[in-house]
């Protein structure tokens, strides 16, 4: 069983932090000050729903595209 706290997945990845969506990234925005509260599995989960709802307008778009064909 997977408890609170547990590392599952570690990896490093390296270039600009503006261009990888973090939970310190979601945790800035309207959406994490609202959800606070929640993990950051689901902060994230949720930072990536809304930037689906932008469609062509969010900056993540052109991930969201290939990720989801």
């Amino acid at each position: 069983n997977v408890k609170k706290g547990d590392v599952i997945l570690q990896h490093t990845i390296s270039g600009p932090r503006s261009l990888i969506m973090t939970t310190e990234l979601q945790g800035g925005t309207e959406l994490g000050k609202v959800f606070s509260s929640i993990d950051d599995s689901a902060l994230l989960a949720l930072g990536l729903m809304a930037e689906v709802a932008k469609g062509e307008e969010s900056k993540w778009w052109p991930y969201i595209r290939t990720v989801w064909r």
